[in-house]
């Protein structure tokens, strides 16, 4: 990611996700995520954020995940720049399955080997690699 502050960090997963055609608005969405960013921080632990929102900003339950190598301030629970930011989007209908993603986001946070894997990852397609080889594991 080029971004070194949150709200840019933000806006550039976003515009990922217009250029590949999920967002529709994209100013909603971000004023949607940001509402929620509001209600607390979604930096976690160990490197990861999530910053997620339901918004009618988009077609369809969709992700963007960010790398930074410096890592970027996230007011994370540990204190530490966030590395791994996962974007996490959905239309307001769909609170499960926003849910489910988000608790199988949380596996992330746990798993030193696969934040690392990700995190020395060259290309998107290995990141989605990792990820699916996790989803056929759980």
């Amino acid at each position: 990611m080029e971004s070194r502050d949150k709200q840019s960090a933000i806006e550039e997963l976003v515009i990922l996700l217009e250029k590949n055609g999920v967002i529709i608005n994209r100013g909603l969405v971000i004023k949607d995520v940001w509402e929620r960013e509001k209600q607390g921080s979604t930096g976690l632990e160990h490197g990861i954020a999530v910053p997620h929102g339901k918004t009618s900003g988009v077609t369809e339950l969709t992700m963007a995940i960010g790398l930074s190598i410096e890592g970027i301030p996230f007011e994370s629970l540990d204190g530490q720049p966030a590395k791994i930011i996962f974007l996490l989007l959905s239309t307001p209908d769909l609170a499960g399955p926003h849910i489910a993603m988000l608790k199988e986001i949380a596996f992330f946070v746990n798993n030193d080997s696969v934040r690392e894997k990700i995190l020395h990852s060259e290309s998107a397609d290995e990141i989605i690699g990792i990820i699916r080889e996790i989803e056929t594991g759980l």
